[in-house]
């Protein structure tokens, strides 16, 4: 889960800093964009899939002190 998020936020900041180089008319003509954001998504998909890590090696994220 933590590479499907990471890896979504880079999307959007990719996508978004695109929108703001090449604006809205360039995101349209520039197919090569769209390409990435999919690859960064997919990617993050994938090593979600293939982590291999044992659940007691994992790195919990929580909000609450231990």
């Amino acid at each position: 889960m933590p590479y499907f998020l990471v890896t979504l936020i880079a999307a959007v900041l990719f996508w978004g800093s695109s929108a703001v180089l090449y604006g809205y008319a360039g995101l349209l003509e520039v197919p090569w964009i769209d390409c990435v954001v999919c690859w960064l998504i997919a990617m993050g998909a994938m090593l979600g899939l293939l982590d291999d890590t044992p659940p007691e090696r994992q790195c919990r994220v929580s909000l609450r002190p231990a």
